[in-house]
């Protein structure tokens, strides 16, 4: 089995190392590790988890807050009915990249679907996240259905985007420079 970080994921250390530790560490404790068990062992100047945890206490704390305020911000949930008398929880909060700015963030679910460019960002990452259920999951043969349907949308998706880049094409305007106009 080889060990590798999940995407995006900001490693200060080996992945084999780590899951090599972790193992160690569910062993000793019984059949799992816990978060406090794992820190605790990371404490250790000489323990091959240590170089992953920041241990300077004042930026730990700051970025223990902005992480807060991530988890508070993709906790809350509205209430919806969908049809009368049954209502539907969903999050209010999606992440999106705002690529003119140069910032990413939190809005409202509803306003980024009612832009293309959001609302594309959006299917993307659900598609992402599908895959990673896929991948998690992929063994259960209850789930084949759920994994055929999958299929079909990232197919269409991929047939969305080559529709689109087709489209766009690059003119010469006045100045001689070229532009992208669609």
């Amino acid at each position: 089995m080889e060990a590798t970080w999940k995407p995006g994921f900001r490693a200060k250390i080996d992945a084999p190392i780590a899951l090599s530790e972790l193992e160690r560490l569910r062993e000793i404790h019984g059949r799992i590790a816990t978060p406090s068990e794992i820190v605790a062992e990371a404490e250790l100047d000489d323990s091959p988890l240590h170089p992953q945890f920041e241990w300077n206490d004042d930026f730990a704390a700051g970025e223990f807050r902005k992480e807060q305020a991530r988890s508070m911000v993709r906790s809350i949930c509205v209430i919806e009915e969908v049809e009368k008398g049954d209502n539907q929880v969903r999050p209010y909060y999606v992440h999106v990249k705002l690529e003119a700015e140069g910032e990413s963030g939190y809005m409202p679910l509803t306003v980024a679907l009612s832009d293309d460019v959001l609302r594309k960002q959006v299917l993307a990452r659900a598609l992402k996240e599908l895959t990673w259920f896929r991948k998690k999951y992929g063994n259960l043969q209850e789930l084949k259905r759920v994994f055929e349907a999958h299929d079909e949308l990232e197919k269409d998706f991929a047939a969305s985007e080559t529709e689109r880049s087709g489209e766009a094409l690059v003119a010469s305007d006045s100045s001689g420079l070229d532009r992208q106009v669609s």
